[in-house]
């Protein structure tokens, strides 16, 4: 019986990670990839949604797509910061230049994945981004 105890505890204290996209499919398949691992609080679609319920989510992780509608995903992490959001931040995006991974650092994120590369290197991504490390997924090469 301790067994199951531990196991359920264990559960109980699985990272909570809290993503952000507005392209559904994407949005599914990122939470998907995810929910193994760490338990996924929140699937949002839009920065006013991310702005309105990230404090009665507590995540520990916010995966954000870089490119959202009305706002990109480095205005929204700066918001969550302002707004008093501790949390490792994750992004996603289609681009991979290093200038996109530049401004993922400056806007204070720890880690970049390439969506083509987020069935691989998302729970990586967020894996490191809990320890306090930085981490870029392969598609982007050496940045």
């Amino acid at each position: 019986m301790p067994h199951d105890g531990m196991r359920q505890s264990h559960r109980a204290a699985r990272p909570r990670v809290l993503v952000v996209d507005d392209h559904a499919p994407m949005l599914e398949h990122a939470a998907l990839t995810l929910e193994e691992e760490f338990t996924v609080v929140a699937r949002l679609r839009d920065v006013e949604s991310l702005l309105d319920g990230w404090l009665a989510a507590e995540p520990d992780v916010v995966v954000i797509d870089v490119a959202l509608t009305n706002c990109s995903g480095f205005d929204a992490a700066g918001r969550l910061r302002a707004a008093g959001c501790r949390a490792a931040i994750v992004f996603l995006s289609v681009h991979e230049e290093p200038e996109f991974v530049d401004a993922a650092w400056e806007a204070g994120g720890l880690a970049y994945v390439a969506k083509r590369d987020v069935g691989c290197a998302l729970v990586p991504a967020v894996r490191a981004a809990l320890r306090g490390q930085r981490y870029v997924s392969a598609a982007i090469g050496s940045v």
